[in-house]
């Protein structure tokens, strides 16, 4: 699992070496005004690392046991129902919460609105590793 952990960390952090190599050599960073080619929004280094997160988690799927599962329900926000959605697509254990994008996390719950805090929910995974 540290192995894994590793990889996926060492991922992440070449995509956001990247993502800050052509963003300074594109020149944005020189006006606060400048937008990316993403919907004229400045680019922030929580957008480099959302998108990194999720190349990673769909590059790397996490393994599981079918006997690990852990109780999804001590994540805030995450009830039984959620839990179920979220067993039934695979996710068993807050390693692969955390893994996971909050887009694919939406996706599989059905969260919208106030209950649709994914990013929330993989900090707080990230925690209970």
């Amino acid at each position: 699992m540290l192995k894994k952990l590793f990889y996926v960390g060492l991922g992440i952090s070449i995509i956001v070496v990247r993502k800050s190599i052509s963003y300074f050599l594109s020149g944005q960073h020189e006006g606060e005004e400048a937008a990316n080619s993403r919907g004229g929004k400045p680019v922030s280094s929580s957008d480099v690392l959302s998108e990194a997160t999720r190349a990673i988690s769909h590059a790397m799927p996490v393994e599981q046991t079918k006997t690990a599962k852990d109780d999804l329900t001590q994540i805030k926000g995450v009830g039984p129902t959620y839990a179920k959605r979220l067993h039934a697509a695979g996710i068993l254990t807050f390693a692969a919460v955390a893994a996971a994008s909050p887009d694919r996390l939406r996706e599989v719950t059905n969260a919208t609105g106030k209950a649709a805090d994914t990013e929330s929910w993989i900090e707080q995974a990230a925690a209970l590793v």
